[in-house]
């Protein structure tokens, strides 16, 4: 029987066919991720048309934060927003994205208020 890592560090869960969170297997993920291109070509957060080979499956509930590793929480995404996103939920992720877009912008207001040329 095949382990892998569980939630918390350093604990192994075995994986198999009642665990919930069962691993898709390689060729699993390879057909899913054929289908979900075959579909729609394109990346679920960007919305950029992504090539095969340079598409990814993501965990739109990250495993590590209790998401399963099935088809209803994978979609296909480009390799930037995945490695992007990282371990978030798509909501927290935005923010972030949000957040810094503000700080940005706030930064250059206070410059032009005070007449300072970045």
């Amino acid at each position: 029987m095949s382990r892998a890592r569980g939630l918390h560090a350093g604990t192994l869960i075995p994986h198999g066919r009642g665990n919930p969170q069962a691993r898709l297997d390689l060729q699993q993920r390879c057909i899913l991720r054929h289908r979900l291109h075959r579909r729609s070509p394109y990346c679920a957060y960007c919305g950029r048309r992504v090539s095969r080979k340079r598409s990814t499956l993501d965990h739109i509930r990250p495993i590590i934060r209790g998401g399963r590793d099935s088809g209803a929480n994978l979609v296909l995404s480009c390799r930037d927003c995945n490695q992007s996103k990282g371990d978030r939920t798509p909501v927290e992720w935005c923010l972030a994205i949000l957040r810094a877009a503000l700080a940005l912008q706030l930064r250059a207001l206070a410059w032009a208020l005070l007449g300072i040329r970045p």
